[in-house]
């Protein structure tokens, strides 16, 4: 299904190379890229899954991290009665990234669970200038 879905983006976007795979699991080496982005990503799988697919995503990041997903006071938490969030400045800031987060305002998600727990959040490895959220 995924594959199905990436097909259809493809043509749209000729100059972009996409790769489909998996996760928990990322085919790439360590510090492959300037900066690695979720949006929805972690909403979407296991609670069990979080903490595997940030370490694969701190793996891969060279420089930054940015996350458009739920954010909560708890390290994780079931939202809406099936999407995760999780206090993602905590989560990085325990394995050594600096990190801030801006809420996503209703204009730019205005539907529910978006709209009271919606986050854009940066990460940075220490010694990297923050970018401007």
């Amino acid at each position: 299904k995924d594959r199905e879905e990436l097909d259809k983006v493809i043509p749209l976007l000729p100059d972009i190379k996409f790769i489909c795979g998996n996760a928990n699991k990322l085919p790439f080496e360590n510090e492959s890229f300037d900066v690695v982005f979720t949006s929805a990503l972690f909403c979407m799988v296991s609670p069990l899954e979080v903490e595997n697919i940030l370490n694969e995503i701190i793996r891969v990041a060279k420089k930054y991290i940015i996350l458009v997903e739920l954010d909560t006071i708890p390290f994780l938490e079931v939202i809406d009665h099936d999407r995760v969030g999780a206090n993602w400045v905590s989560l990085f800031k325990a394995r050594g990234f600096e990190a801030k987060k801006r809420k996503i305002t209703k204009e730019e998600w205005g539907c529910m669970p978006w709209r009271p727990y919606g986050y854009v959040v940066v990460a940075n490895k220490k010694n990297t200038i923050n970018p401007i959220l």
